[in-house]
């Protein structure tokens, strides 16, 4: 359990952005870029940036939801669950993602070929407002499920992370832990530091 990776809120300017990229980077594993609904020029635009001066480079930033934007960056891709096309790597070193909500959707985005996947809402999340969480139940029948490495995702926190530690997942993702944070590089350090905490209790 010892990745973090950090997706971008949904109303979030770029200067925000960069200012916490700039502050996280080294703690996480993974930057996601997701502006929904947001047209594929401001996609790239916003990704070009952080990559020359976000203090990420391709190999850490994924993508959300538009393969063609990837492929031109040059970095990571991630799809949601209900992503209509089918989800190809662009090169033989993309790093492909794909959400899922349940054990069954697990295994078929296994079959597709991807390099992990993203589980959730496990707890209650901001973002997700009126839907039930899944529980740490469910996110352990999804890491037996498949043999891919799975990421949990929805309301994590420091606190949090005891009730993740028997489930099997490969790390987790956040969005206002980081985000909402006073201190954005501060808060990332202590997730980072936790997670591999129980990395090593787990393996060591």
């Amino acid at each position: 359990m010892g990745e973090l990776h950090w997706v971008t809120g949904p109303s979030m300017t770029l200067p925000e952005i960069l200012r916490i990229s700039r502050a996280i980077h080294p703690w996480v594993d993974r930057i996601h870029l997701r502006l929904k609904s947001a047209p594929s020029e401001q996609l790239y635009h916003w990704g070009k940036t952080l990559l020359e001066v976000g203090e990420v480079d391709s190999s850490r930033l994924a993508i959300n939801g538009d393969p063609q934007v990837a492929q031109a960056l040059g970095c990571g891709l991630h799809l949601p669950e209900d992503y209509p096309g089918e989800a190809t790597r662009q090169s033989e070193h993309q790093i492909l993602g794909r959400s899922v909500h349940s054990p069954s959707s697990a295994v078929a985005k296994e079959s597709d070929g991807v390099d992990y996947l993203l589980f959730g809402h496990v707890f209650a999340s901001p973002s997700k407002a009126g839907l039930p969480p899944k529980g740490p139940d469910r996110l352990r029948e999804v890491v037996k499920a498949v043999r891919l490495p799975v990421i949990a995702i929805g309301g994590i926190t420091v606190d949090r992370l005891p009730q993740l530690a028997g489930t099997g997942c490969a790390g987790v993702g956040v969005i206002s832990a980081i985000a909402d944070a006073t201190d954005a590089g501060l808060a990332a350090r202590e997730l980072k530091e936790s997670l591999t905490s129980w990395e090593r209790k787990n393996h060591g």
